[in-house]
């Protein structure tokens, strides 16, 4: 690809980025080198992240997305990972299909991994999938097999990409 292909492809997407009212493009660093386009920059959320994502994607002539915007929520919205422990498990509470104390949750610089064993395939396949934190955090997480797993939402939609090959 050309140079000049580059700077026309890198408009496109930037007006797509500035056209779009989900995302603010003013926190949006976009460059691209033969069709590849990096995203740099800050969002308040991370579905502002995952959009911006999904709008460059449909830019004709984008050949890959080298996603590196980072989510820096608003001071007034970040909770310690005490805060996020808390909710996680009051969540695990409210889950009438979760049997209480089999899962136990561990928040690390926000991210949440749950662990633990229980006694029923529906039970496992309740909590499976991409689930969002408790608000004030920026990562979400998963069930799979032998507990949780970090993961962000980002598989397609209706896909459940958690289940082991033997079960597809």
């Amino acid at each position: 690809m050309s140079k000049t292909h580059d700077i026309e492809l890198r408009k496109g997407v930037t007006e797509e980025l500035e056209w779009d009212p989900s995302v603010d493009a003013r926190t949006i660093g976009v460059a691209i080198e033969n069709g590849i386009v990096a995203l740099t920059g800050h969002v308040s959320n991370y579905a502002a992240k995952t959009s911006a994502e999904q709008i460059v994607k449909r830019v004709h002539g984008v050949a890959a997305v080298a996603n590196d915007i980072e989510v820096k929520l608003p001071t007034s919205a970040e909770r310690d990972d005490v805060d996020i422990a808390a909710s996680a498990v009051n969540a695990l509470e409210w889950n009438v299909a979760v049997p209480k104390n089999k899962i136990k949750a561990v928040v690390t610089k926000g991210w949440v991994t749950l662990d633990g064993e229980v006694d029923w395939h529906y039970q496992k396949t309740r909590r499976r999938g991409c689930r969002p934190l408790p608000f004030g955090s920026s990562r979400s997480f998963e069930q799979r097999e032998g507990g949780y797993q970090r993961r962000s939402c980002r598989g397609r939609e209706g896909k459940d990409r958690s289940r082991p090959k033997t079960e597809r």
